[in-house]
């Protein structure tokens, strides 16, 4: 099978979204499909940040062909990536493929793809990764352009697909009010290799790195530094903790996403500059796998996640879960079994949920024996790319109907 793939952003950019597009299509390319991934040139939109095409990852990672097309910004508060060239190309490949999978909702070209779609007779796929308004960051500008997106152009885009995937009931309960039809919706979540997490190398390794003493109690989140991950609220979290957890440090790895800035300097009005630490993005895999071997609870204090591919790989560490109840999060983390969950910009109630898993070793260790075996049972990248493949099939019966 030919698969055209689309997404805002693709490896080496971070994230989850560009995290799941990839490993989706290296394991359909390693299935023995053809794969091709068209993309903007970005590894940021917040701060606004190019790969450069010197990278030698611009044209092809891990053998899937890339074409990175350049994105633009219309600025300030009305910050909105537009990939004008994308549209032509989209035109230019219509004949090849045999389905085209789309994601990210509320993108400029999810609805080129659904219109170059109709008219090249594609059997269409979309994935929205979807995140409510609410949940943006960005001035009033910015606010609008999404209120205008989802008055006028979401429903007819949702319409245009032949199947939609969403990653947890709540994404599709959310896209039911914008138009999606439930008969043409499928649940599948991200994934995790458990190849990975079969023998974590050794805590001690990301400890010495990070400067961290052995005995520390050691609170680790990884994920993008943005405004939207609710880190403020775990360093308010951390200065309620600090009196009762000696030497206590709560590790944030993340690449800055713009909240670096802020985060540093409220950590340094807190006076916890020597507990909070913030070392940037390990790019060395085996020191990240450490990190989390290393700790002794993962946290996850987002302000919304359609998904939340870290708790899943925190799970599959065997390591006790903290996050917001809010998106797919309640759906990944069985409350009070494998994790749990707190309201969202609540620091007390942040604080005495880890609170609780710290002074329990017994708790911490049974919660993170359930969660491994839930995330080995439920979230494996085989299982998610099995049903991707049945939704291709789907999709391309689907439109011989229409």
């Amino acid at each position: 099978m030919r698969i055209l793939q689309l997404c805002i952003r693709y490896p080496p950019a971070p994230g989850g979204v560009e995290t799941h597009v990839a490993q989706l299509c290296t394991r359909l390319q390693a299935r023995g499909h053809q794969v091709r991934v068209l993309t903007s040139d970005l590894r940021k939109e917040i701060p606004f940040e190019r790969l450069p095409p010197t990278d030698p990852q611009w044209a092809e990672v891990s053998g899937v062909p890339v074409e990175r097309h350049r994105g633009f910004t219309l600025g300030g508060e009305a910050h909105y990536v537009l990939l004008p060239s994308l549209g032509a190309r989209l035109l230019q490949v219509r004949h090849w493929p045999d389905v085209v999978h789309v994601h990210v909702y509320g993108m400029s070209y999810t609805g080129a793809a659904a219109l170059v779609g109709r008219l090249a007779d594609w059997p269409t796929v979309f994935t929205p990764h979807y995140h409510p308004p609410w949940s943006m960051s960005g001035g009033q500008r910015r606010a609008g352009l999404r209120h205008a997106y989802d008055r006028w152009l979401g429903p007819p885009v949702l319409r245009a697909f032949d199947r939609v995937i969403v990653n947890s009931a709540q994404e599709r309960a959310a896209l039911q009010h914008l138009g999606l039809d439930p008969r043409r919706a499928a649940t599948l979540t991200s994934g995790i290799d458990p190849r990975r997490f079969a023998t974590l190398p050794p805590g001690s390794e990301a400890r010495t790195h990070l400067g961290i003493p052995a005995d520390a109690p050691l609170v680790l989140y990884a994920g993008r530094l943005a405004s939207n991950k609710g880190l403020d609220t775990l360093v308010r979290a951390t200065e309620e903790l600090v009196a009762d957890h000696a030497g206590l440090r709560v590790v944030l790895v993340g690449g800055d996403f713009g909240a670096a800035a802020a985060l540093r300097h409220q950590v340094a009005a807190a006076g916890l500059a020597r507990t909070v630490l913030l070392p940037g993005h390990l790019e060395d895999d085996r020191l990240f796998l450490s990190a989390f071997a290393a700790c002794d609870l993962f946290v996850l204090p987002s302000e919304y996640e359609a998904f939340g591919i870290v708790l899943a790989e925190a799970m599959a560490a065997g390591k006790p879960c903290v996050a917001t109840d809010r998106g797919g999060m309640p759906e990944l983390v069985a409350a009070g079994r494998t994790g749990l969950l707190v309201p969202y910009a609540d620091a007390p109630a942040l604080a005495a949920a880890i609170d609780r898993l710290l002074r329990d070793a017994p708790l911490r260790a049974a919660m993170g024996q359930a969660g491994r075996a839930r995330a080995l049972e439920l979230f494996t990248w085989e299982r998610v790319v099995s049903g991707v493949e049945g939704q291709y099939a789907a999709a391309i019966a689907a439109h011989r109907r229409s």
